[in-house]
This record gives C-alpha cells, sequence and structure tokens, in this order.
C-alpha cells in the first residue's frame, strides 16, 4: 500500500513538473496533454492553469491571424509588383502600404519601381 502511495505521489510530481515546463514554453499542445492527465490522476488543477491555456490560446490565435495577414499582403505586394512593371503603379503605391502598415519587409524591388516612377523613368502607354 505504502508502494503504491509513493508511485501516485511521484506519478503527481512528475505530471506537475512536465505541465510546469509545458506552461513554460507556452506550448499549448503540452500545456492541453498534461492538463488531461492532471484530469486523469485525479489532481486538482488550479483555475490559474486554465486561464494561462486561454491566454497561450489567445496568443496562438493572434499570431496566425498576423501571418496570414502578412501572407496575404505578401501575395498582393507580388502581385502588385507584377502589375508595376506593366505600367500598374497605382496597386503598387497602394500595396506597399498595405505592406508597411502590416509591418511585412518591402522587396527592394518594389521600392526601386516606385523611385523609378516617380522619377519619371516609367512606362508611358
Amino acid at each position: 500500500a505504502a508502494a503504491r502511495r509513493l508511485g501516485a505521489a511521484e506519478e503527481a510530481m512528475v505530471t506537475w513538473r512536465c505541465l510546469l515546463d509545458a506552461v513554460r514554453s507556452g506550448d499549448r499542445h503540452e500545456i492541453e496533454a498534461w492538463l488531461e492527465q492532471t484530469r486523469a490522476l485525479g489532481l486538482d488543477v488550479p483555475n490559474d492553469l486554465h486561464r494561462v491555456l486561454e491566454s497561450v490560446r489567445s496568443q496562438e490565435a493572434a499570431s496566425l491571424e498576423g501571418f496570414a495577414r502578412c501572407s496575404q499582403v505578401k501575395k498582393l505586394l507580388k502581385e502588385a509588383i507584377e502589375g508595376a512593371q506593366i505600367d500598374e503603379p497605382s496597386v503598387l503605391v497602394k500595396a506597399v502600404a498595405d505592406a508597411e502598415a502590416e509591418g511585412a519587409e518591402v522587396p527592394a524591388v518594389a521600392r526601386e519601381i516606385l523611385a523609378g516612377r516617380a522619377g519619371g523613368g516609367g512606362h508611358s502607354a
């Protein structure tokens, strides 16, 4: 009986340690897995851990949204660069402004095209 209690205490200690490591790393999947393990062991989970998990989920969602916006801006910028090379500079001007607003890197070629247009170096229709 004592050995069983000692084994259960050791398993609980390992579970809490792994959960702590998951929280420190901010890994949502690991946090969820170790929270599930704590419940399976019948351990009382502090409400703060659920708030931490929600915070990690929110950060992950915001990061994914930012990545999606950045990808979309890059796609539009690529299309605008191609369009600017066939006399559609207004699309490039807007795409560069949108990219800068999102914090996306603006390729040097886009700036060169705009500089060439501003200096009168563009094509004429």
